[in-house]
């Protein structure tokens, strides 16, 4: 497995023996803006908590 952070230090990127690669987002405002930007509806705050794990939600 081979690990990279990004030059910005935000983004961690891993490889795995079996071909898979995982991209991370370690700003969480970064992280809150990939599945609101593919979202065609907001996000209650129940769903927001649960999947998320945030205690306020937008």
């Amino acid at each position: 497995m081979e690990a990279v952070y990004s030059p910005d230090g935000w983004r961690l990127t891993t490889a795995g023996f079996d071909g898979a690669g995982r991209l991370f987002f370690l700003d969480l405002d970064e992280l809150l803006a990939l599945p609101k930007s593919r979202l065609s509806r907001s996000l209650t705050v129940e769903a927001c908590q649960s999947y998320l794990h945030q205690g306020l939600c937008p």
